[in-house]
């Protein structure tokens, strides 16, 4: 008889005291710097289930002890016969759990980017390959969250020979790259008193984009400070020296020496004059991704830079949004100015990855061209 199904099956504990011997070898191969993965040898070590107690259970091994020493004290046969009958449920617990998870595999979806602190629901396409049997009560989860939360995807039943889809909502808390390593498929089916779990190994790796923050003409002053989370940034605007095409209404991120006074005051209404060199809305983020030196602790000179890759972020999909042609100057790199999806992704995951050059304070500005 294979030992693996032997110990996992009949005998679930075995399983849990096992599995916490090999997880302290596990963790001691598994060690990095931000993010952990599994070495080869750790997956040597990768035992078929895990197993821990759920509230119930505890109660419920309680309840057996206290049983079983009443039994031995007092030698009565019923006390035996109600000891033997909770130790059934165990092995029928153990049997019927395996039953649930022998042949269930769960395969995730992982998409090319997400937004940090926005929830992103991924797709996780699970099968039951076994011929006759259905997978009763079971929830799909991460088995490290590390630098990101996931709610977990729960499935009342699946039937033989089928397959499901099911929706895993995941909220990124860092830039960067997330990485992905393993899935684990859990069920306290059908008792409640154990929580068995399966480990499928699949790496993933996920771009996360910095926060977005909304920015509407509201919140940016006729001077070009933009007011409420996004105070610092500010507007440097190119002189105008075309012929004078014609007005348009004034909007509140607008000059105010460029008011169209006589149409004020022929009309009433605050017009602005625009030129033939204004045509193309073109548009640079200029962000100094400076360490910040002048701040005092490491920890707010990190939170500073953040803010400013999260300005630098909004202002991004705010102009593009709004059809100008936007690029990114930093330090030591600098995109061309372009529309569109690509403009998009490619300024996002300049800035997901971006990290701190030289000393000084962090900002960012607006330049038009």
């Amino acid at each position: 008889m294979p030992i693996r199904p032997f110990i996992s099956t009949p005998l679930p504990w075995l399983t849990m005291l096992a599995g916490k011997f090999f997880s302290k070898k596990n963790k001691e191969n598994t060690k990095d710097d931000n993010q952990p993965k599994l070495s080869e040898r750790a997956k040597l070590y990768l035992l078929p289930r895990s197993l821990k107690f759920t509230k119930e259970g505890k109660r419920f091994i309680v309840l057996l002890i206290l049983i079983g020493i009443a039994a031995i004290n007092t030698g009565n046969n019923l006390l035996y016969l109600v000891v033997a009958m909770l130790l059934s449920l165990i092995v029928i617990s153990g049997f019927m759990s395996e039953a649930t998870l022998r042949k269930l595999h769960a395969k995730r979806e992982a998409p090319r980017y997400a937004f940090k602190g926005i929830v992103r629901p991924i797709r996780i396409r699970v099968f039951n390959f076994k011929k006759y049997f259905p997978s009763f009560s079971f929830l799909i989860a991460e088995s490290e969250n590390q630098g990101f939360t996931s709610s977990g995807a729960y499935a009342p039943k699946l039937d033989a020979k089928k397959e499901k889809l099911l929706i895993n909502d995941y909220t990124f808390k860092k830039r960067g790259v997330a990485k992905l390593h393993a899935l684990t498929i859990k069920t306290r089916f059908p008792f409640g008193l154990f929580i068995k779990g399966k480990t499928i190994l699949q790496d993933a790796e996920v771009l996360v984009y910095p926060e977005i923050r909304e920015i509407t003409p509201e919140n940016i002053n006729a001077s070009g400070q933009v007011s409420k989370d996004n105070k610092d940034i500010f507007f440097a605007r190119k002189e105008s020296s075309g012929e004078l095409r014609g007005v348009r209404d004034y909007l509140s991120t607008d000059e105010a020496r460029r008011i169209h006074w006589r149409a004020l005051a022929r009309t009433g209404n605050l017009l602005l004059k625009e030129f033939e060199d204004e045509t193309e809305k073109k548009i640079l983020i200029i962000f100094s991704n400076t360490s910040g030196k002048d701040l005092r602790g490491k920890e707010e000179r990190e939170k500073a830079f953040e803010e400013s890759v999260t300005q630098a972020a909004s202002l991004t999909v705010y102009y593009i949004n709004n059809g100008f042609s936007v690029g990114l100057k930093t330090i030591s790199k600098k995109i061309s100015p372009s529309t569109g999806d690509s403009a998009f992704h490619l300024i996002l995951s300049t800035l997901a990855m971006i990290e701190p050059e030289g000393k000084g304070e962090p900002s960012v500005r607006v330049l038009t061209l």
